[in-house]
């Protein structure tokens, strides 16, 4: 009896769906708003894990700063409600909320908007394209001032973003 109950719980852990895994590789360019000049062109990697068994979802997102040098986030979405979902970094650094679109689990944009530990808060869109994902921010600066961030990831697959992500190991 015992060998049967665990050879069940078994089945149901190997059987229970883990979630569809996504990647992206692409560039966030961040402007001042003022003169559109740009600040800084970050090539980025991300990885999105979309579980709706557990109702959240994952980003790790991968800044490639130079050859052996990056920097990487952790952000957590959890639903609240319907496609309203609770954000928060790993580090507790950012906080917010983002609204998602289209089909469940299969957005086609969703909106975001969260405050930084600093008080500066970040608000922005994202939407699917044939490609991968395109989207804008814009950084209102606790200090005073904005910024814009543009973004353009091509969707990967996990061997190619294997070989980036080690060609920038630290």
């Amino acid at each position: 009896m015992t060998r049967l109950l665990l050879l069940l719980l078994l089945f149901s852990c190997a059987s229970k769906p883990h979630g569809e895994v996504e990647y992206y590789s692409g560039v966030s360019i961040i402007r001042s708003t003022q003169n559109k000049k740009i600040l800084a062109s970050i090539p980025v990697l991300m990885r999105r894990t979309l579980d709706p068994y557990a109702k959240k979802m994952l980003e790790e997102i991968i800044q490639l700063q130079s050859r052996n040098k990056r920097s990487e986030t952790l952000i957590s979405y959890e639903i609240i409600q319907g496609n309203h979902f609770a954000i928060q970094d790993e580090a507790r650094l950012i906080r917010g909320h983002a609204y998602f679109f289209g089909p469940d689990w299969k957005w086609t944009h969703w909106n975001v908007h969260f405050s930084q530990i600093d008080g500066s808060v970040i608000q922005g869109k994202m939407e699917r394209s044939k490609e991968g994902l395109i989207g804008s921010k814009t950084i209102t600066k606790s200090q005073g001032g904005t910024l814009s961030i543009e973004e353009n990831f091509k969707e990967i697959d996990l061997a190619t973003f294997k070989q980036i992500k080690k060609s920038h190991t630290r």
